[in-house]
């Protein structure tokens, strides 16, 4: 308004009516921005998101230094995290995990399903990729609905373990078992070892362009 003013007692009334006309301009494009963003927000509310969020805090860890470079200065870093907040009045499960669910953080991951006929890099299929600790499914309330939850026991030395999604049971096994059943990344000649899937989790509304998604234990992945 201010701006409006000492144009008019400038005598500039073409300034004055383009300054006008942006302004309503911007007015409802950033109508139009909160308008969609909250039917957005509405459409969230209203669906099946395949976790609970409810109660959950969030904060982030970055480990971009040179104390934090080795896989066992980071399993030994989120232990300590991971076990302090766990003793913190009020708090009844904590975890880890590399990408939020609902937010910020897409990593995507070729992979050859046991039994999934992919010759080159191209033919393998593309999901979502997370690597999580043991404490996080219970912690965002996302259900097992086959198998189990990753465990202390899924460590370095041991039985290279998954879990993935109903989506990705449901496509590549559908009708069978997916507990027991294993899957790689890369393609089938690829030097990455297999891995056993022990769980399958209620698949999480994704937006970002992936249809499937496994878990792998941070433990071995660290």
């Amino acid at each position: 308004k201010g701006g409006s003013r000492s144009v008019a007692r400038a005598g500039s009334r073409g300034t004055l009516g383009t300054l006008v006309v942006a302004e309503v301009a911007l007015a409802l494009v950033l109508l139009t921005a909160a308008g969609m963003m909250l039917s957005a927000f509405d459409r969230l509310r209203s669906r099946d998101l395949g976790f609970d969020p409810s109660g959950v805090l969030t904060m982030q860890v970055d480990f971009g230094t040179d104390r934090y470079e080795s896989g066992d200065a980071r399993i030994a870093f989120l232990d300590r995290a991971l076990e302090r907040a766990r003793a913190l009045p009020g708090v009844r499960a904590v975890g880890a995990t590399t990408v939020n669910p609902v937010c910020c953080g897409n990593w995507g991951m070729r992979v050859t399903p046991e039994g999934f006929p992919a010759v080159t890099q191209d033919q393998t299929p593309a999901i979502q990729h997370f690597i999580v600790t043991p404490g996080y499914f219970e912690t965002v309330r996302q259900p097992i609905v086959q198998g189990r939850a990753f465990t202390s026991e899924d460590k370095p030395g041991a039985e290279m373990t998954v879990i993935v999604d109903r989506a990705f049971a449901d496509r590549f096994w559908p009708g069978e078992k997916a507990v027991g059943k294993r899957v790689k990344r890369g393609t089938l000649d690829s030097p990455h070892p297999w891995l056993t899937v022990v769980g399958v989790a209620q698949t999480v509304l994704d937006e970002r362009g992936y249809t499937e998604t496994w878990y792998l234990p941070h433990a071995q992945h660290a």
